[in-house]
């Protein structure tokens, strides 16, 4: 049976229902902030209040789906029924019993067709269980990954150069010794006059003189033949022992693979396989009020969330239009969803059950007025929820919109935002992906000045503080005493190394731009003139500047910038090989030209 559908039943005499729907709006009310209409529902004038049930209707059909096919797999002995069906059109698939289920299922399985099944030699190795290796090809060995086919791979010890460094001069070819100045004795200074001192010129007043001779064990190259390869930059190859060639991984040296289609077994069963396929489809619509429909759109996308109950249940092996209660109003939606399920089957499916059902929920609508302007609100579910619509405070809502807007075109974008978010707290359903929208336009706009002020104090940190750090570094550089060899002028990092740090302080500086223009727009947010945040933003720069000078002066006093230093010089030189390579390449077109023209 069917509980009798309802479209409406009018209870506006019901002052119980009415005082506690009453109560339910000033909760709602009170519960917004930003709005002159505290304790709303003590204000509205209710004309009327009306039980309006919605009824959703939903059809769940489950579908079967029998398929067959020609498949086979490697023959493992197995007993073989006698063959009854040789050809695939022999197999009915409707006529054979398999799984059957009572629920609603989305499921599939694989079945022989008991009778089908015959046993041939395998089609790919010809019975041998065996192939050809795909690898190798039957050659059994292929060629060695390492050394490609040579025998040799290039020396790790000197890289393939034959030469490795002097450890005697290590890589100077000079080997430099520290004597007595011969000037000033050692003293550093001498003596003009009996009452005069001054320092000795000729080693400055260090009272040491350094001179240099020829290395003798790399006769000045500073490089000596590599003991590995004997200087020939190569060595025999460990993976193939010099062979070139190396047993093939994939047959390990027989020239032939187990034949994947019969794995082996060198015979093959064939069979006609039924896949049986289960699968459910649901249908639902909900019958709504015509107010609440059109008022209400937060009702009408968000029913299935609600409470509900089930007023009708059927479920039979194929509903008919005389299964279903008679007097609903529904029978459109009936016949569009029984038609529905009849389409979506074909030759090879049918529908095994299907069940309809009709559920309730409660809903009431309460018409109102306020100043002389006519409103509803819609209640649902048993603890009577309250769906505002269109109402005063989101008309008022609406206004600090269109005042947010209005300043945002005269670009106020602080007091548009604090318009938006007061709209945003009022939380009104059908205003809120505008409103999200224009906020999220909002706070870019807010943010330009505090990254474009970063930008231009990052451009003018980094020239300063570039300026500072070259100055630093060249005539200061404090650093460890163990790593103090980079301040001597005859250390090959020490010019580069005042070039490597400023280059990193000016790349460093600049990247951080859009970091100090974040900090800034986190830390001063809604800072209300676009001037001050642009020099917020300049300001927060200038500091990031400055603190990133000081950690990297951190870092090179602890040695830690001496990698980038090195680093540094073979980039250099790598630029040099490559312009050098372009220069004799545009020499040799020059001379090309000139001798055939």
């Amino acid at each position: 049976m069917c509980e009798k559908i309802i479209n409406e039943i009018d209870n506006s005499n019901d002052q119980t229902l009415i005082s506690k729907l009453k109560s339910k709006i000033n909760d709602w009310s009170n519960s917004l902030p930003h709005h002159p209409y505290k304790n709303f529902g003590d204000k509205i004038e209710i004309k009327s209040l009306l039980y309006t049930p919605t009824h959703p209707i939903a059809l769940t059909t489950q579908y079967e789906k029998r398929t067959k096919n020609e498949e086979f797999i490697p023959y493992d002995d197995r007993e073989i029924p006698e063959r009854k069906y040789w050809k695939l059109d022999d197999v009915k698939v409707w006529d054979w019993t398999l799984e059957s289920i009572s629920d609603f299922l989305d499921k599939e399985y694989d079945f022989y067709a008991s009778g089908s099944q015959y046993v041939e030699d395998c089609h790919r190795c010809n019975a041998s269980g065996y192939i050809t290796c795909i690898q190798c090809h039957g050659d059994r060995h292929i060629t060695c990954p390492k050394c490609i086919k040579t025998g040799k791979v290039t020396c790790s010890t000197c890289s393939g150069t034959g030469k490795n460094q002097c450890s005697k001069c290590n890589g100077r070819g000079h080997i430099e010794y520290e004597n007595s100045c011969s000037t000033c004795g050692g003293s550093g200074v001498i003596q003009r006059t009996p009452s005069e001192r001054a320092s000795c010129s000729n080693c400055g007043g260090s009272g040491r003189k350094r001179s240099s001779q020829q290395c003798s064990s790399c006769h000045g190259t500073g490089k000596k033949s590599c003991y590995t390869c004997s200087g020939s930059g190569k060595v025999t190859c460990p993976k193939c022992g010099g062979n070139g060639v190396v047993t093939c991984p994939k047959c390990h040296g027989s020239g032939r693979n187990t034949c994947p289609t019969c794995n082996g077994a060198k015979r093959l069963m064939h069979y006609i396989n039924i896949k049986q396929s289960f699968s459910t489809n649901k249908d639902v619509k909900a019958m709504l009020h015509d107010t609440v429909f059109d008022l209400f759109p937060e009702f009408k996308e968000n029913w299935d969330e609600y409470e509900s109950t089930v007023i009708f249940e059927k479920q039979l092996d194929k509903i008919q239009l005389e299964n279903l209660p008679e007097d609903t109003g529904f029978n459109s939606v009936f016949e569009e969803f029984l038609e529905k399920a009849d389409s979506l089957c074909d030759g090879s499916e049918k529908i095994l059950f299907q069940n309809l059902k009709i559920l309730k929920i409660k809903t009431w609508t309460m018409n109102y007025s306020f100043k002389g302007k006519d409103y509803a609100f819609v209640f649902h579910s048993s603890n009577q929820t309250l769906i505002p619509g269109n109402n005063p405070i989101s008309e008022y809502s609406a206004q600090m919109i269109n005042k947010g807007t209005s300043s945002a075109k005269s670009r106020s974008y602080v007091k548009a935002y604090k318009l938006m978010s007061k709209s945003q707290d009022l939380d009104v359903y059908e205003q809120k992906t505008k409103v999200e929208h224009n906020l999220s336009i909002l706070r870019d706009k807010i943010g330009e000045p505090y990254y474009l002020g970063a930008k231009l104090g990052g451009i003018l940190a980094a020239l300063v503080f570039s300026f500072i750090a070259y100055i630093y570094f060249k005539e200061v550089n404090l650093i460890l005493p163990f790593a103090k060899f980079i301040n001597n002028p005859s250390n090959w990092l020490y010019n580069l190394h005042p070039w490597v740090m400023t280059f990193t302080i000016f790349w460093v500086v600049l990247k951080s731009r859009n970091i100090s223009g974040k900090i800034a727009d986190k830390l001063f947010g809604l800072t209300p003139f676009a001037t001050l945040r642009l020099t917020v933003g300049f300001g927060t720069a200038v500091i990031s500047s400055a603190i990133i000078f000081g950690l990297i002066a951190l870092l090179n006093f602890i040695s830690m910038t001496i990698i980038l230093t090195i680093v540094g010089f073979v980039v250099w030189w790598i630029i040099k090989i490559f312009l050098f390579i372009i220069a004799a390449g545009i020499s040799l077109i020059v001379w090309i030209f000139g001798k055939v023209f």
